[in-house]
C-alpha cells in the first residue's frame, strides 16, 4: 500500500515570505509528480511550462513536495492552502523569489515499512543498526531496466543504427577538457558550453514542465 512507503522533500531553505512565485508545499498519494504539476498548471490556468519543482516522487508512495507558481496565477477558491486535486492535496503556500528548478532541494528523507518479515531477530536488529551507521547502496531497481529486462535488448537494435552518426570518445571529451583547463575560463562558471563555445540551451533543455512529461512517460513505458 502507498502509506508503507513515504518520502520528504527537504528544500533545505524557508521560502522568501516575498517574490513573483509561489512556493506549494503538496502531499500526494498514488499520483506521478509530473501529473500532480499538469493539475495544478490547470488549476492555476498558466502554461505546464510555468509550474516548477524540484524532483520527481515515487508515485506508489505517500510522498511530500514543493511545487512554484508564478505569484500572478488564478488562485482557487479559498486560496491554495488546503486546495486539493485528484491524488494530491496542498499542505500550505507561502511567496518565493524564484522558480524551482530540478535539482534544487538538499535531500529526501524516506520512512518504509517493511512487513511479514522472517529470520533472525537478532541479525536483523544488527543489520538495521548497520544501515543507520553506513546507509545502503544506491542500487538500481528493477524498474530501470524496463518490462521483463527488455531495456538492454532495445538498446543493442538502437547502438549500432546510430553509430554512424556518433562522435568518437575523443571528440566528446573535448569541451569538457577546454572548460576544465583553458586559463582564459578560470573563475567562470554557470554557463553552457558546445564545441568548446559558449552557447545558449535550447528551450526544449530549459522546458521544466517537457522534463516532467518525458518522465511520466518514461514511467509508463518501463513499468
Amino acid at each position: 500500500m502507498p502509506e508503507d512507503f513515504r518520502v520528504e522533500e527537504l528544500l533545505g531553505f524557508a521560502p522568501d515570505g516575498s517574490g513573483a512565485h509561489l512556493l506549494l508545499h503538496v502531499e500526494k498519494r498514488g499520483a506521478n509528480s509530473g501529473w500532480v504539476a499538469a493539475a495544478l498548471a490547470r488549476a492555476a490556468q498558466v502554461a505546464s511550462r510555468d509550474v516548477g519543482l524540484s524532483g520527481h516522487k515515487d508515485r506508489d508512495a505517500v510522498t511530500r513536495q514543493y511545487y512554484s507558481l508564478p505569484a500572478s496565477a488564478r488562485a482557487p477558491v479559498g486560496g491554495w492552502t488546503g486546495f486539493e486535486g485528484e491524488g494530491f492535496r496542498v499542505l500550505e503556500a507561502a511567496p518565493h523569489g524564484r522558480k524551482l528548478r530540478i535539482g534544487t532541494h538538499r535531500a529526501n528523507r524516506f520512512r518504509i515499512a517493511i512487513r511479514d518479515v522472517f529470520g533472525d531477530p537478532d541479525a536483523i536488529t544488527q543489520r538495521l543498526r548497520d544501515i543507520e551507521l553506513g546507509g545502503v547502496p544506491n542500487y538500481f531497481g528493477p524498474q530501470r531496466f524496463g518490462r521483463d529486462g527488455d531495456n538492454g535488448r532495445l538498446t543493442d537494435f538502437v547502438f549500432p543504427l546510430l553509430r554512424p552518426f556518433a562522435h568518437t570518445p575523443e571528440d566528446g571529451a573535448q569541451t569538457q577538457i577546454y572548460v576544465a583547463s583553458a586559463p582564459e575560463l578560470a573563475g567562470i562558471t554557470g554557463g553552457y558550453w558546445a564545441k568548446s563555445a559558449p552557447a545558449t540551451p535550447s528551450a526544449a533543455a530549459q522546458d521544466d514542465a517537457a522534463a516532467a512529461r518525458l518522465w511520466e512517460v518514461s514511467e509508463q513505458l518501463v513499468g
